[in-house]
C-alpha cells in the first residue's frame, strides 16, 4: 500500500464502506486500524492534510495528461512536405512535417526524426520553412497513439522579412 493511500484512510478521509472493501479486496492490509472523520480534531485533520499534500509533491502522482488527436494521422500524410528547421544561424535541417493552416500549427511524425533531432527540431524560437514562407514555433504539444507519442504540434506565426533576418 502507498504511503498516500495510508494517510488518505488514516485522516479518515476515505469512507469506511470503501475501507472494509479495499480489505476485501486485499487492497490494504486487514489490519488497517478504523478511522472516523468525526473522531478528528481540526488539527489532526489539517495535520493529515499538509502531509497528503506533501506526498503528492514528492511522488508526483497526479497524472500526465495524454492527448489524442485521430485525425491527425490523416492530415499529416496528405499534407506532408520537406521543411527547413532553422535553430541558430550556424544549424539547420531538413526534416518532413506538415503546414496545417486551419490550426496555425505545424506538425511532425516522431518515427521520422532521428534521436538527435528530437530535442532539437521543435524547440519553441525555432524558425521553420514551409514552401518559402517561414513560421515562427510558439507552443510546443504531444499527441499520443495510445501509450506511444506519435506527433509533435506545433502552434506557429507567420513570419514577415521585417520580424526575423534571413539566416
Amino acid at each position: 500500500m502507498s504511503e498516500l493511500s495510508k494517510k488518505a484512510i488514516e485522516a479518515g478521509i476515505i469512507p469506511q464502506q470503501a475501507v472494509k472493501l479495499m480489505q476485501f479486496w486485499k487492497s490494504i492490509p486487514e489490519d488497517m486500524p478504523e478511522h472516523e472523520l468525526q473522531s478528528l480534531t481540526e488539527g489532526a485533520l489539517l495535520k493529515h492534510l499538509v502531509e497528503i499534500e506533501t506526498l503528492l509533491e514528492k511522488e508526483s502522482v497526479l497524472p500526465e495528461m495524454r492527448e489524442t488527436d485521430l485525425n491527425l494521422s490523416r492530415l499529416y500524410f496528405e499534407n506532408r512536405k520537406l521543411c527547413n528547421i532553422q535553430v541558430t544561424r550556424q544549424l539547420s535541417f531538413s526534416v518532413y512535417g506538415a503546414y496545417l493552416e486551419h490550426r496555425n500549427a505545424i506538425v511532425f511524425a516522431i518515427v521520422e526524426l532521428r534521436p538527435e533531432q528530437l530535442n532539437v527540431v521543435a524547440a519553441r524560437g525555432n524558425v521553420v520553412s514551409v514552401d518559402s514562407v517561414r513560421y515562427l514555433l510558439d507552443d510546443v504539444e504531444i499527441r499520443f497513439l495510445g501509450e506511444r507519442p506519435e506527433y509533435i504540434v506545433c502552434k506557429v506565426r507567420r513570419l514577415e522579412d521585417a520580424d526575423v533576418p534571413n539566416v
